[in-house]
This record gives C-alpha cells, sequence and structure tokens, in this order.
C-alpha cells in the first residue's frame, strides 16, 4: 500500500464511523487520532476491511519517518482546497473545466491531476493503472510562466506553499529536468519506491511531464503523447482539437483550469460550458454509448469560497477593482479584460447597464431580391434563432448606415457581422446609435442577401464593405452586380473617395473600405473617440462585451495589432467600427434631408399635440 493510499483509506475509516477526518498539520496527532479511530472498529466492521492490518502497518512506518517522507514527496498531504476542487478530482468526464475567480485552488487542482497522472495513482477517480505522461499547454506569456509557475510549483519552490515543490530533486520521484525544453522526467514507480529514481536504469520506463508554449501554435505539442492534457488560463481553442489527438481515447482526458477574462465569446464557454450545461443524454463521450462517461463537466469557483484568501482582503481588493474585474477575478464569471483596452471600461460597464433584449427574426422580401428597388416593404419576420437583431425599427426620413465585416462562414471560425448605426445631428454633431445587427455564420451569397435587405428596410442605407482579405470582395460583387449579371445592383454602396492612389493612376473609385495596418489604428480611434465623447450608444451586450475585450496588443516583431484580446471575436466591433468611421470621416449625412424630416416631425407633433419622436423602439 502506497502512503498515499494510506491517507485515502483514513478517509474511509471516518466515513465507516461517522466521524470528520482530524486535520493532517500535526501529523503525529494526526496518526494517533487515526489509530485510536481504528480501534473503534467493531469485529464485523474489521472483518469487512481486508486492507486494515497493511494500513496500520504502514500508517506507523509514515508516523514514524514523517519527515523524510513528507520531504520526499510534498504532494502526499495534498487535499483538495474546496468543493469545487474535490467535484473537479472527483468526475469522470473526458474534459473537466474548472473556471474560479484568482486564487481559487484552479491552478493547484490542474497540477494535482498532473501529478495523480504521473504517480500512478488518483485517490478521487479511477484511472488506468501504472504511470502515464503529462502535457501542460501555458495561456500566459511563456518566459513569466515557466519559471514563475511551472518550475516553482514542480522543484523550485513556492513561498507559502507546503505542497510545493512536486517533485524535488532529491525527492522519490524526480529523475531530470531538461531547462532547455522545459520537460521534466520522472522515475518509474519501482525505482520511486526504492529511493532509486535519480539512478532509474536507462531501460526502465521513463514519464514525463511537458510545458509547451501556446505562443507557437499548435504545433509544438504534435510530438507528444500523453495521458492527461492540461490548458491553464486561455490559449487559442486551435489547441483543444490538438490536444484531443495527442491523448487518444477515453483512458486520457483534459483538464482545463483558467480565469474567464475573454469574456462570453470565448472558445472556453461555447466548446466547454454550453457543452456541460446540456441534458445528460447530450452531453457524452460517445453519443450512441447510454453508459458512456461524460463529454465535459464544468466547475466553477468564487475567490470567497476557494478557502485561500480571507474575505476582508477579498473585499478591500475589490475597491481597486471596476465591475468586469469583480466579475472575473473574484467570481469566476466570463468577462473580457484586455490589457490594454482600446475602450474605457467604467463607459463600456455604464453601457451595458442600459443594453436590453432584441428582438430576433429575419426579413422576408415580397419579390426576388433581383427585382426589388428603392420602394421595395421589407417585412420583418420573428424568429427566436433568428440572425437578425433589432432593437429599433426604421423610422422614416432617419439616415442609417450598415458597416459590413465579413468572415468566411465556417462555424468554428468568425462570425460575420454587418451592423446598423442610426445617425442623428445633435448640436451640429453626428451622434450615432446601433438599432440592428445581422450576426451569424452565414455563407457568402446567404450574408449578402441578408445585408441587401438590411440596408433596403433601414431606408436604403449606406451600407461600408471591408474588402481587406478578400472575402468583402465577394459582398460587394454580390451587392453591386457583376458581369454574369447575377448581382443585385443596390444602389447606395460606399465608395473611398479619399484614396489619393486612384486619382494618381486616373483609376476609378472602388466600392467598399481597405483597411490596413496604417489605417485601422485611426478607424478604430474614431470609434474611441465617439465612445469617449458619449455620442455613440448601443444597446447589444454582445458588442459591448466585444467592446470590453478589444485590446491594442504588441507583436513579436515590435508591431501595434489592435484586435480581440487573445484571438477572441471582434468580428461585431469591426462592423461598428466601418459604420462609425464613415459616417463621421466621409461626406454622407444629409443634412438637408434631416432639416426637413425634423421639420416636418416638429409639425406633426404640433398637430397630435406631442413632444418630438426620439425613434421607433421596440
Amino acid at each position: 500500500m502506497r502512503f498515499a493510499e494510506v491517507l485515502v483509506r483514513a478517509g474511509e475509516i471516518c466515513q465507516i464511523l461517522k466521524v470528520s477526518e482530524p486535520g493532517r498539520a500535526d501529523f503525529s496527532a494526526y496518526a494517533k487520532d487515526m489509530g485510536y479511530f481504528a480501534l473503534q472498529l467493531s469485529k464485523v466492521q474489521r472483518e469487512r476491511i481486508p486492507w486494515l492490518k497493511e494500513w496500520a502497518q504502514r500508517l506507523r512506518q509514515l508516523h514514524d519517518d514523517f519527515e523524510t517522507i513528507r520531504n520526499a514527496d510534498r504532494m502526499l498531504l495534498y487535499v483538495p482546497k474546496n468543493a469545487s476542487a474535490l467535484e473537479f478530482h472527483k468526475s469522470p468526464a473526458y474534459i473537466r473545466y474548472f473556471r474560479a475567480g484568482n486564487r481559487s485552488s484552479k491552478t493547484t487542482s490542474g497540477y494535482a491531476e498532473d501529478y495523480f497522472c504521473l504517480t500512478g495513482y488518483h485517490p478521487y477517480r479511477y484511472m488506468p493503472p501504472g504511470q502515464a505522461s503529462a502535457v501542460i499547454i501555458a495561456g500566459l506569456p511563456f518566459v513569466d510562466y515557466a519559471p514563475k509557475v511551472f518550475e516553482k510549483k514542480l522543484f523550485s519552490g513556492e513561498d507559502g506553499n507546503v505542497l510545493s515543490p512536486m517533485f524535488p530533486e532529491n525527492g522519490k520521484f524526480f529523475n531530470n529536468y531538461d531547462k532547455k525544453d522545459h520537460i521534466l522526467t520522472l522515475a518509474c514507480s519501482e525505482c520511486a519506491e526504492k529511493g532509486l529514481a535519480q539512478s532509474c536504469p536507462g531501460h526502465h520506463p521513463k514519464y514525463t511531464l511537458a510545458l509547451v508554449s501556446s505562443e507557437k501554435g499548435v504545433g509544438v505539442i504534435e510530438a507528444f503523447t500523453a495521458r492527461v492534457g492540461h490548458i491553464d488560463e486561455h490559449v487559442h481553442e486551435d489547441f483543444l482539437g490538438a490536444l484531443k489527438m495527442r491523448v487518444g481515447d477515453q483512458k486520457g482526458y483534459l483538464c482545463v483550469t483558467g480565469t474567464p477574462l475573454h469574456g462570453p465569446e470565448a472558445w472556453e464557454k461555447r466548446l466547454l460550458a454550453d457543452y456541460a450545461a446540456r441534458p445528460k443524454d447530450s452531453n457524452r463521450f460517445d453519443p450512441t454509448d447510454p453508459e458512456s462517461i461524460p463529454y465535459c463537466t464544468i466547475h466553477e469557483c468564487t475567490k470567497f469560497d476557494g478557502g485561500i484568501v480571507d474575505h476582508a482582503t477579498i473585499r478591500a481588493e475589490m475597491q481597486g477593482m471596476d465591475e468586469f474585474e469583480v466579475e472575473s477575478r473574484i467570481y469566476g464569471r466570463p468577462a473580457a479584460l484586455a490589457k490594454k483596452p482600446v475602450f474605457s471600461r467604467k463607459i463600456m460597464y455604464e453601457m451595458r447597464e442600459k443594453c436590453r433584449a432584441p428582438n430576433r427574426g429575419y426579413l422576408e422580401s415580397p419579390c426576388p431580391l433581383t427585382e426589388a428597388d428603392d420602394k421595395t416593404q421589407m417585412k420583418f419576420v420573428g424568429e427566436e434563432s433568428g440572425a437578425l437583431r433589432v432593437w429599433e425599427s426604421p423610422e422614416v426620413g432617419v439616415q442609417y448606415v450598415v458597416g459590413v465585416d465579413t468572415a468566411a462562414g465556417l462555424v468554428d471560425g468568425d462570425a460575420s457581422c454587418a451592423s446598423v448605426l442610426r445617425v442623428d445631428l445633435k448640436g451640429g454633431r453626428i451622434s450615432l446609435r446601433m438599432v440592428a445587427q445581422l450576426h451569424g455564420w452565414m455563407g457568402l451569397f446567404d450574408y449578402a442577401d441578408g445585408i441587401f435587405k438590411l440596408a433596403c428596410w433601414y431606408n436604403s442605407s449606406l451600407v461600408v464593405v471591408e474588402l481587406t482579405g478578400g472575402l468583402g470582395r465577394g459582398v460587394v460583387e454580390r451587392l453591386k452586380g457583376g458581369k454574369s449579371g447575377e448581382g443585385l445592383c443596390y444602389w447606395n454602396l460606399f465608395r473611398d473617395t479619399q484614396k489619393g492612389e486612384y486619382a494618381q493612376f486616373s483609376q476609378d473609385v472602388r466600392f467598399g473600405l481597405d483597411t490596413s495596418a496604417f489605417s485601422k489604428p485611426s478607424m478604430v480611434g474614431c470609434l474611441q473617440q465617439l465612445v469617449k465623447d458619449g455620442i455613440f450608444t448601443t444597446p447589444c451586450l454582445d458588442t459591448v462585451a466585444e467592446m470590453v475585450a478589444f485590446a491594442q496588443e504588441v507583436t513579436d516583431m515590435g508591431n501595434i495589432r489592435l484586435r480581440g484580446a487573445g484571438g477572441t471575436h471582434d468580428d461585431r466591433v469591426m462592423s461598428v467600427v466601418l459604420a462609425a468611421y464613415v459616417a463621421v470621416s466621409f461626406p454622407v449625412y444629409d443634412f438637408g434631408a434631416d432639416v426637413v424630416v425634423a421639420s416636418q416631425n416638429v409639425e406633426a407633433a404640433k398637430a397630435r399635440g406631442e413632444g418630438a419622436s426620439e425613434g421607433n423602439s421596440w
């Protein structure tokens, strides 16, 4: 019986007697209490425990030589810090996702799973007998993670952590550490039990714990095969699929641990949390087998429930955080946090408080789209799963602009998004308000047709299509019509008239808008200023979430990149950026029409004895 099993069996004895297991801080007292409890077992109970004699002998040995044994194997005394950690260990699922606030024992719990795999004994769930290898994918900057987390937890030690180092260099299991490739090699269990870990012969099997950086792409794990794959903090979603290939069948499993700093659009929610929330029949490793283990379980813990930091200290920390930080870092709920956010989180929080649910559905045309014109009346049809979200219906005489961000239509990639902004004039200055959004994973033609109907419905609004990347050109061709005659001949497509090179080389201005590393900062800066000045608003909760996560990042080459933090989706943000930039930077607003319409509205309001309307809200 291994020493780790001795402690597990002690818990079973306490359960039989229905008493609380003693604390292990003073192990001498603990061993004496457990010896006393064993004597309280009845004769019938003792006869039903075949391992009782061996357990008592090993407990005595552990008591007599406790300091030496503990120093060789610090994780011997590991106990889950909170109920969520215990559920995480006990879960039989193929993928276990531990989502929690900072300092809630999630990373330690994940490393404990790696330890159980490497040493060949799991005290909380069934695991195939024998040792195996594991791999950890670091979701934080590798230059910090390797020395400050990986190496400290494993063999250099952390201040205040009695469980570290997990594998001390002169300990029970440590055989070798390759500092260059960050691969820890452990001895076989036979040599480990004999105290010969560092001299374990070459012909004996060795087991490794490899740390790899997510910064170099999924190719870094192609050479690894492991029983346990562990993702610690947010990485690109491609790693999840790649890691499944590395652990093979259901004998292996995956652990994902982290604080949800990348918002409700992050893949962890879509590919893990949403699966875990499914009914049991829809959440199986093998959907055809009713006895199959769960595919995924989620385990959540707030910092208050973590059992590590006292509550007074947590409340003091909260005073220096904004609402989004409190959501993710304290309560462990998804809230996007960018290290260098583009948009003020304070303003975003205020905007979020005013968000409201849209009406969802789609638009119907009374005629084939190739026959539609600016007089065609589109009809909104409600549908709960519709890709079109509407907060305000079109108002006669009001001017609108549609920003179009186009994706490939792949379900696992970015969505395509077209945002409709209402353009108003207040105090001689343009103000913008989102009123509708078409968002989803659509094919190019379906997406273009949806934009056509949307633009027609909103008073033949100006449509601004991003061209960069090539996909937007297909939308433009469908909207304006090509040589094939299959186009929709939309009459109000944006043309970039400010490109000097078009005039220089006698080129006609092109439909659509190019973005580049040089133009994108000014375009994003335009929306940033509108947000700061309070003249852009959106009622869309998902758009606010993307704006909170939209960040300025520095590439390895030192270049500035504006995108969703950590590769999170930013299609909603970019569609708004396009529309806002054109509305403010190009002479597209018809001030004359605005004066006429405003006058008509005032006269109509006077006739009714009412105040001026602020828009037709759903």
